[in-house]
């Protein structure tokens, strides 16, 4: 089986493992987080995405594990195909420290000529703090330190929070989909599907809660499009924990925005997606109408996603 190696390094109490059980979970995860202990070296752990064995590397942030690491990098950072680094925003007086650490792991990656996908999580960035003008200014001069880096690695920047579980499932899709460069056929899909049935939005999702592809109608602001994620989540787990596989619903996403919509679990081979599929309301008659038409696209994207997953060429 086809394989890659995600690496989740930063300092200690940057976040790193909660990160990953926030993931996991998705849900009531905040207790068994908040009795967490300090990650001794590596854990390791994976799931299979795509027909392909993903290996998540969790590196214990603290001093003396991170001399370890940068003694023997290629034992611990070789083979790596999709770097995150967890800074912790509220922790002003360590960003210097964790920079430094940052550019001795981006440096190993440049001296092999390996030009990574790097995601800077700018972690901790709690739904309170969002409207904080001064750490909203610390976070814009943090992004700065790592510009020199852009001619060697690909790197990108996500602000995250266990608090909105939708950030980190944001970023973790998004960097996943940087190994599986093929996702770009689906990602085409999905907007002109999106475009011609005029939806309010279309999500493609694997069975493990990964987006796969997106489209929102442009005029929906985020708090809708949370509005909608959180509808999806919810009755996917209905579904997943039921024998069903299609749900229909209609329900307001705002105070002024009604939608139908429906969720349909399909398989490709003997792997499981789901897909979220909603309009504006306009009448009933014409909403039952659109809604079965999606029935329409459920061949070509399985098709799409056969060819992405036969295809799919990363390993380590």
């Amino acid at each position: 089986m086809k394989s890659a190696k995600i690496s989740f390094l930063g300092l200690d109490n940057a976040g790193k493992t909660s990160i990953l059980i926030a993931l996991d979970r998705k849900y009531n995860f905040i207790e068994e987080i908040e009795k967490l202990k300090p990650t001794v070296r590596v854990e390791r752990s994976s799931f299979k995405f795509l027909e392909t064995e993903i290996y998540k590397h969790d590196f214990g942030g603290q001093t003396k594990f991170r001399e370890e690491y940068l003694k023997d990098k290629d034992k611990y950072l070789s083979d790596t195909s999709l770097l995150f680094f967890v800074m912790d925003v509220q922790d002003s007086d360590r960003f210097k420290e964790s920079i430094e650490f940052f550019e001795q792991i981006a440096g190993y990656f440049k001296e092999i000529d390996q030009k990574l996908p790097i995601l800077i999580m700018l972690h901790k960035f709690d739904p309170k703090l969002k409207e904080d003008k001064k750490l909203i200014r610390k976070i814009r001069e943090l992004k700065k330190e790592f510009f020199g880096w852009l001619p060697y690695h690909d790197i990108y920047f996500f602000e995250s929070s266990i608090y909105d579980i939708y950030s980190l499932i944001d970023a973790f899709s998004f960097g996943l989909s940087q190994i599986f460069p093929k996702k770009e056929l689906i990602d085409k899909y999905i907007e002109s599907v999106g475009k011609e049935f005029n939806t309010t939005a279309l999500l493609l999702f694997s069975e493990n809660g990964i987006a796969m592809s997106e489209y929102y109608k442009r005029f929906l602001n985020d708090n809708e499009k949370e509005n909608v994620k959180t509808q999806f989540y919810n009755i996917q787990r209905r579904i997943s924990e039921s024998s069903d596989n299609v749900y229909e619903f209609s329900d307001w996403i705002s105070a002024k925005t009604r939608v139908s919509g429906v969720i349909q679990s399909f398989m490709v081979g003997y792997l499981k997606f789901f897909v979220l599929f909603i309009i504006r309301e306009s009448n009933e008659e014409d909403a039952v109408k659109l809604l079965n038409r999606f029935e329409s696209i459920k061949e070509d994207l399985a098709e799409i996603l056969e060819g992405l997953i036969s295809s799919a060429s990363v390993t380590i």
